[in-house]
C-alpha cells in the first residue's frame, strides 16, 4: 500500500487506436486531466506526463471541482480529473495521447482509509505534478489521515502514436477519495497500471478497456494486433492489475509473459485464439475478491469461478438465441441471494439483435436465473406520446467494439419503488436510407427501457430518447420549456464518413441510483447564434452534449436535460485558467467510436451511499458521479479566447476524463460563485 507520493498531470493526444476499424481522427480528439496548464507559454509540449517514465507511474494530487447547472436547474460539480499521458513522440501535435474507452467503478465505499498521505495541491496557473521544473512549478502538498474517506475509482485505455510508428497504448487508473463533509475537494491517485512497451520502439500488446472497482482492481483485454518488439501477444488475453499493489519504480509492460510488475498483475486468460470481449467486473467489496466476468464469440459467458480460472457456460442464455457485445455487471440484485444482475444484448426468434439477456449471478459469477426481453416492434414515449418504430436492431456491439471495448452496451438500475430498469440504444428507423437493418452509423436511435418486477415479470417499455424521420425528443429547462431537440449525428459533423460520420448519434446509455439515464448525444439548441462549419449564421446550435434523463417513476417516463455541451466554458479551480470543451465523441468513420460513453461511465451508488428515501431522482444525490472523455481547451494566456489548432499559439489542448458529481452547493454553505461556471457558447 503506498504512502506517500508526488503528483504529476498527464495530457491526451488526438491520435486514435488502430484496431479493425480506423477511428476518426478529426472528431475524436480527446480530453485532459488534472486541473492545470504548463509554464512554458506555447501549446506544446504541455504538462502531461510521460507513460515511459518510471518515477511518474503514481501521482497524487487534488482536484477541485466547479459548480454548474443543468438545464433543468440541478447543481453539479465538474473537474478535469485526470489526463492521458504524454505524447511519446518527439514530433507530435498533440499534447497528451487519446482517450479510448473508460470506465468508473459501479461501487464506491465508506469508511475507507486514504491510499496516500500526502497529495499535491495548487491554485495557480504554471503549478502542477510534471517532474520537470521548466514545465510546471512545485506545488503546494496536502497531508491526510484516518479513515473517513468514501473512496470509488476509474479507469481508461490511452493511445498515442510513436516515433516509429508504433501505438502506444496503456491502461491509466486512479483511485480517487473525497470527505463526506468536503465533496467539493477530490484526493486523486493517478496509476499507471499498465503499458505495452518498455519505450517508443516496441508495441509488445495491444490493451483496452475494461472495468475497475473502488479498489482499483481494473479489468482489461489485449491481443497482438499490430504488436512489434520482445514477446509479444498474439492472441486473446484477460488481464487484472491491482493498482495499488503496484510497484511505482517501475513500469508494467504487458507482453507474453504477462505483466512485468507480476506482484500486482493476474494474468487470467492467456493467448486463447477464440475472440474474446473486454471484461467486467464483480467488485471486491460485494464479492470478496474482484471476480471477472466476461463474453466470447462462442455464445460463452466466462466468469472467474476460482481466482485466476475461468468456466465457460451458455446457462446464461435461456431462450435466447445468441447474445452480442459485452456483459454488464449491476450491484441490484435481481435474484435474491445472488451478488449481482448482469445483462447484455441478445438475439431472439427473428435472429436480431433487439432484446436483452437479464440474468443473476452468484459471487463466484455462476449464472443463476435468466430471462430474456425483447420490446415491441413499436414503443411509446410514456413523457411525450410519440411512437418509435424499434422493429430493427442494436447496433453499438458492432465492428471494433468487440476488441476495444467500450463496456458495455447495457444499462441495469433500480428505482426506489423496488422495479428494475434496463436501457440500451437501438436503430429508430430500422431501414435509414433502403440500407435495410444493422447497420452501423444509422444517425437514427431510441434508448429503449424496460421495467421489471422480477425475472419473466415485464411491467412494460418506454423509449427515453429518440430521433427519427418526423421527431426528436426535446430538452427541457427547469420550468418544462423546450430548449432544445436532439439531432442526428450528420447534423454536427455535416456527415460523409471519416473525419464526418452520419451516425450513430447517440452514445450507449449509463445509469444512476435513481433509474436516471445518462448519454452522449446530438443536439440542435434553439435560440442559439451559431457559425457552422461552412462559415454561414444559423439560429440554431448544433453540438454533441451530455444528456440526462431525468425519471419520473409515477409515470414510467422520462424528460431530457441538457447537462453538459460543446464550447462550455469552466473555470478550473487549481489551474486558475478557464477551460472549454473542444469535443465530445460518439461516432467513428463508421459505428460507435470505443472514445465515446457506455454503461460503465456512470457509478451505480448514490452519492457516498446515502438513501434516496424521499429525494426525487433529479437530486443531484442520486448520482455517484459520472466521467466524460472529452479534449478542452485552456485559455492559457487568459485572453478570453480558446486557440484550439493543435500545436499552435498559447492555448493548451488536452484529452482527459471529466468527472461530474454532487457538489456543496451554495445553499449547504459552498462559497463559490456559480459564474465561474457553466458559461454557455451564445
Amino acid at each position: 500500500m503506498p504512502t506517500t507520493l508526488t503528483t504529476h498531470f498527464f495530457g491526451v493526444t488526438t491520435a486514435m487506436k488502430a484496431l479493425s476499424n480506423l477511428l476518426a481522427l478529426v472528431l475524436v480528439a480527446p480530453v485532459f486531466a488534472q486541473d492545470s496548464v504548463s509554464q512554458l507559454g506555447s501549446s506544446l509540449p504541455g504538462d502531461a506526463v510521460s507513460p515511459y517514465d518510471t518515477g511518474e507511474q503514481l501521482n497524487a494530487y487534488v482536484v477541485d471541482l466547479t459548480p454548474f447547472k443543468s438545464s433543468g436547474g440541478t447543481i453539479f460539480g465538474i473537474a478535469p480529473i485526470v489526463k492521458a499521458s504524454r505524447g511519446v513522440g518527439v514530433t507530435s501535435t498533440f499534447a497528451n495521447n487519446g482517450i479510448s474507452a473508460q470506465a468508473i467503478s459501479a461501487t464506491m465505499v465508506n469508511n475507507q482509509a486514504f491510499p496516500v498521505s500526502s497529495y499535491s495541491f495548487w491554485n495557480t496557473p504554471g503549478a502542477g505534478v510534471n517532474n520537470n521544473a521548466a514545465i510546471n512549478s512545485a506545488p503546494g502538498s496536502v497531508m491526510v489521515s484516518g479513515s473517513n474517506s468514501t473512496q470509488f475509482a476509474l479507469a481508461f485505455d490511452e493511445f498515442g502514436e510513436t516515433d516509429s510508428a508504433l501505438f502506444n497504448d496503456n491502461i491509466v487508473t486512479a483511485v480517487v477519495n473525497f470527505l463526506p463533509d468536503e465533496p467539493n475537494r477530490l484526493y486523486v491517485a493517478r496509476i499507471a497500471a499498465a503499458q505495452n512497451g518498455a519505450n517508443g520502439t516496441e508495441a509488445r500488446s495491444v490493451p483496452s478497456m475494461g472495468s475497475v472497482d473502488d479498489q482499483g482492481n481494473v479489468h482489461f483485454r489485449a491481443d497482438g494486433f499490430g504488436a512489434v518488439g520482445p514477446n509479444q501477444l498474439f492472441n486473446n488475453n484477460w488481464f487484472r492489475v491491482s493498482s495499488l499493489s503496484r510497484s511505482f519504480g517501475s513500469q508494467n509492460i504487458i507482453d507474453a509473459s504477462g505483466g512485468s510488475d507480476s506482484s500486482a498483475t493476474e494474468h487470467i486468460l492467456n493467448e486463447v485464439a477464440d475472440t474474446h470481449n473486454p471484461p467486467s467486473i464483480i467488485p471486491c467489496s460485494i464479492a470478496g475478491r474482484p471476480v471477472l466476468l466476461g463474453t466470447n464469440f462462442l455464445s460463452e459467458f466466462v466468469h472467474e469461478e476460482f481466482a485466476v480460472t475461468t468456466t465457460a457456460t451458455m446457462a446464461h442464455l435461456g431462450v435466447a438465441g445468441d447474445h452480442r457485445g459485452g456483459v454488464t455487471f449491476s450491484k441490484s440484485v435481481v435474484v435474491p441471494g445472488g451478488a449481482g444482475t448482469c445483462t447484455m444484448l441478445g438475439q431472439g426468434g427473428t435472429g436480431l439483435t433487439r432484446g436483452v439477456i437479464v440474468f443473476g449471478i452468484d459471487f463466484d459469477g455462476t449464472p443463476l436465473s435468466t430471462s430474456f426481453f425483447e420490446p415491441p416492434a413499436s414503443v411509446t414515449d410514456n413523457a411525450t406520446g410519440h411512437v418509435s418504430d424499434v422493429s430493427g436492431e442494436s447496433i453499438h456491439h458492432r465492428s471494433q467494439t468487440a476488441f476495444q471495448g467500450g463496456n458495455g452496451q447495457t444499462a441495469l438500475g433500480r428505482d426506489t419503488d423496488g422495479n428494475f430498469l434496463v436501457a440500451y440504444a437501438m436503430e429508430s428507423d430500422p431501414d435509414y436510407m433502403g440500407q435495410g437493418t444493422g447497420v452501423t452509423n444509422n444517425p437514427r436511435n431510441a434508448i429503449v427501457v424496460a421495467k421489471i418486477s422480477s425475472l419473466g415479470a415485464l411491467q412494460g417499455w418506454t423509449t427515453a430518447a429518440y430521433i427519427d424521420a418526423t421527431a426528436r425528443k426535446p430538452i427541457l429547462n427547469h420550468t418544462g420549456r423546450a430548449i432544445g431537440q436532439l439531432a442526428e449525428l450528420l447534423d454536427v459533423t455535416g456527415g460523409s464518413g471519416v473525419g464526418n460520420p452520419d451516425g450513430p448519434s447517440m452514445s450507449a446509455p449509463t445509469m444512476d441510483a435513481a433509474g436516471n439515464i445518462w448519454f452522449v448525444g446530438s443536439v440542435e439548441l434553439f435560440h442559439r447564434i451559431d457559425l457552422d462549419m461552412n462559415g454561414s449564421l444559423e439560429s440554431s446550435d448544433f453540438d454533441n452534449a451530455l444528456l440526462r434523463a431525468v425519471y419520473d417513476p409515477a409515470t414510467f417516463s422520462y424528460n431530457l436535460e441538457l447537462v453538459v455541451e460543446l464550447g462550455q466554458v469552466f473555470k478550473g479551480r487549481n489551474s486558475g485558467r478557464r477551460y472549454q470543451i473542444s469535443f465530445i465523441s460518439i461516432a467513428d468513420a463508421n459505428s460507435v467510436s470505443s472514445s465515446a460513453m457506455w454503461s460503465s461511465n456512470a457509478s451505480q451508488s448514490s452519492w457516498n451511499n446515502v438513501s434516496l428515501t424521499g429525494i426525487a431522482p433529479r437530486d443531484a444525490r442520486s448520482l455517484g458521479g459520472i466521467v466524460l472523455n472529452a479534449s478542452i481547451t485552456y485559455d492559457t494566456d487568459d485572453d478570453g479566447t480558446y486557440d484550439n489548432m493543435l500545436g499552435l499559439g498559447v492555448d493548451e489542448r488536452y484529452s482527459a476524463l471529466l468527472y461530474i458529481g454532487r457538489i456543496k452547493s451554495r445553499r449547504d454553505g459552498f462559497l463559490g460563485n456559480i459564474g465561474d461556471a457553466g458559461t454557455r457558447t451564445p
